[in-house]
C-alpha cells in the first residue's frame, strides 16, 4: 500500500484475526517477497511508489506454473473500467476504499477457502497422475511410464543423434513363483 497508515491499520486488523502479515513498502520489494517465499494470499494497492499496482498483478499471476496465489486489489480507484482491467489481468477480488474491517476479512477468508481448495485438487492431481504409471503391487513404473519414456529418450537420441539401447529380460516359468508364492512374493 502506498500510505503508511492505510497499511498499518490493514496490519493489524488482519494480525488481530491470527493472519501472519508480511508488508512491501513498493512493488519492487513485493515481486521480490512473493518470489522468495509465496504467500497464500496477496492484498496489492494499485497505486504503489515506484509502479503501477498492475504490473505486479501481471508479474505475480505470469508464475502460472507455481502454486496458486490469490490476490485482491485495494484501490481507491471504484470505477468500473478499473475494476475489469484488474480482474482482466488475473486478481481474483476488487475492493474499493475505504472498506470496513468485515469485509477485507471476509474478502480474504473467501480467498484462502478458494486457494486451499486448489492446492487440495493440485495434490490429488499428482496423485492420481502417479498412480497412472506405478503398479500398485509393486510400486515400480508401470508399462504405460515405460512407453512414455522410450518416446522420450527415442527423441532425445535423435535431437541429439545419440545411439539408444534396450535391454527386455524374460524370466522363464515366472508365472510358477507367482502362482506358488503369490504376486506380492513375485
Amino acid at each position: 500500500d502506498d500510505s503508511r497508515t492505510q497499511l498499518d491499520w490493514l496490519v493489524q486488523v488482519l494480525e488481530r484475526e491470527g493472519f501472519e502479515v508480511r508488508t512491501a513498502v513498493d512493488g519492487k520489494e513485493a515481486i521480490r517477497k512473493v518470489r522468495s517465499e509465496p504467500p497464500d494470499l496477496v492484498l496489492l494497492d494499485m497505486i504503489l511508489p515506484d509502479m503501477d499496482g498492475l504490473e505486479v498483478l501481471r508479474i505475480v499471476k505470469a508464475r502460472a506454473d507455481e502454486h496458486f496465489i490469490p490476490v485482491i486489489i485495494l484501490s481507491v480507484k471504484s470505477d468500473l473500467d478499473s475494476k475489469v482491467t484488474g480482474l482482466r489481468i488475473g486478481a481474483d477480488d476488487f475492493l474499493a476504499k475505504p472498506f470496513a474491517e468485515a469485509e477485507i476479512l471476509a474478502r480474504c477468508a473467501a480467498m484462502l477457502r478458494i486457494k486451499s481448495l486448489q492446492d487440495q485438487l493440485r495434490r490429488t492431481q499428482q496423485k492420481l497422475a502417479e498412480q497412472a504409471i506405478t503398479d500398485e503391487l509393486t510400486g515400480l513404473k508401470n508399462r504405460r511410464a515405460f512407453d512414455e519414456r522410450l518416446q522420450e529418450e527415442f527423441r532425445r537420441a535423435q535431437r541429439y543423434t545419440d545411439p539408444v539401447s534396450l535391454i527386455m529380460i524374460d524370466l522363464d516359468h515366472f508365472k510358477r513363483v507367482n502362482d506358488r508364492y503369490g504376486h506380492p512374493f513375485g
